[in-house]
């Protein structure tokens, strides 16, 4: 935050740095529900996974990635194989 107000767009969240005209409220509405505007924020859970691997969630499932437990780095991007289609994974999963 700076300001008192967020910088950074999270998940659904805009950012009031500028008043905008009708026309960008518009589009930022309709690029929220389409999903153009969401972030890549992986910042919600972590995820041990069975092969030693740990993942961290978001909303969407775009935004999966791996972590080094030592260091804390990213990996990259988790990448599902399973050819599922639509949003299948909770952010908050209960193990």
């Amino acid at each position: 935050m700076a300001h008192g107000r967020p910088v950074h767009r999270e998940f659904s969240q805009l950012c009031p740095s500028e008043p905008g005209s009708l026309l960008d409220s518009v589009r930022n509405v309709v690029g929220l529900g389409s999903g153009t505007l969401l972030s890549d924020d992986a910042n919600i859970s972590v995820l041990p996974l069975g092969d030693g691997r740990v993942m961290c969630l978001t909303e969407t499932t775009k935004s999966s990635v791996l972590i080094d437990t030592e260091t804390l780095d990213t990996i990259g991007k988790f990448h599902y194989t399973d050819r599922l289609r639509g949003l299948l994974q909770t952010t908050h999963p209960r193990l």
